[in-house]
């Protein structure tokens, strides 16, 4: 064969295998894509279906000086039931890179061996953390509870009092969300004590202090207490930053600290 022509019969050649190796990458991200973020999208849907239900109610503000209900109680009791079995997918994932950095150091280069596996924990905790979300407003959805009255019971369960679970699953906007439902509270009342309180509260969650950290009406502790040591054993530590995750208004994204 001529020099020539089989030049271009190699060139031919190379154009068809290229093109070939950007399709099939094209097809394996899109593939991917669609397998992570479908969780995702339909944590999102769950959500906007939900809060179409539930209309005026969706945009849920506390009685001001009234615990809660025991059917709402009884209502986070069971989310967090349902969701505990979810937290050891998530925690795999900080648990592989605590390990790592324990052996390597932070900030240092990790042995090229580690990245396969890396990887694939990156790859199994994404989508851990879409599944999360969607089991979550999907128990939402059951349950009737919009994500504005979950944050405001979460917070009342675990981020409340002189002893509050750690790692905090508050993040900045869901402490604005927290802060203005107790201020929104306070207008619905004349009594200043309970504004005087409720505004309180409102400026030290915004500081990122716990929920009456130091004056839990007694109410308030008569209806926790009976649930405290059942949800307390159901608290995720993996998964704090899932817990309160709010998704955006135009993607697919949650809002961490």
């Amino acid at each position: 064969m001529p020099p020539q022509k089989k030049k271009r019969t190699l060139a031919k050649g190379c154009l068809f295998g290229c093109v070939g190796l950007i399709l099939l990458s094209v097809i394996t991200l899109t593939i991917s894509s669609s397998i992570v973020l479908g969780p995702f999208r339909s944590a999102i849907q769950e959500r906007e279906t939900l809060e179409a239900s539930l209309g005026d109610a969706a945009d849920f503000v506390p009685e001001i000086g009234v615990p809660p209900t025991t059917q709402q109680m009884e209502s986070i009791l069971a989310i967090r039931q349902a969701l505990y079995p979810l937290c050891e997918p998530t925690g795999e994932f900080k648990n592989y890179m605590s390990e790592l950095e324990s052996e390597h150091g932070k900030g240092k280069h990790v042995d090229i061996r580690k990245i396969v596996p890396t990887a694939k924990h990156v790859w199994n905790y994404t989508q851990s953390m879409g599944k999360y979300l969607q089991r979550r407003n999907q128990l939402l959805a059951q349950q009737n509870m919009s994500l504005n009255e979950y944050v405001y019971l979460y917070a009342l369960v675990y981020e409340s009092g002189s002893q509050p679970s750690t790692p905090s699953a508050l993040n900045k906007r869901t402490r604005e969300l927290l802060s203005s439902m107790l201020r929104r509270a306070a207008e619905n009342t004349q009594e200043q004590s309970l504004i005087d309180l409720y505004d309180k509260e409102a400026n030290s969650v915004l500081s990122g202090q716990a929920l009456f950290a130091d004056n839990m009406p007694e109410p308030f502790i008569d209806v926790l207490s009976p649930y405290h040591q059942e949800l307390m054993s159901l608290n995720c530590s993996a998964a704090e930053h899932l817990e309160l995750a709010i998704g955006s208004d135009s993607g697919f994204g949650v809002q961490f600290e």
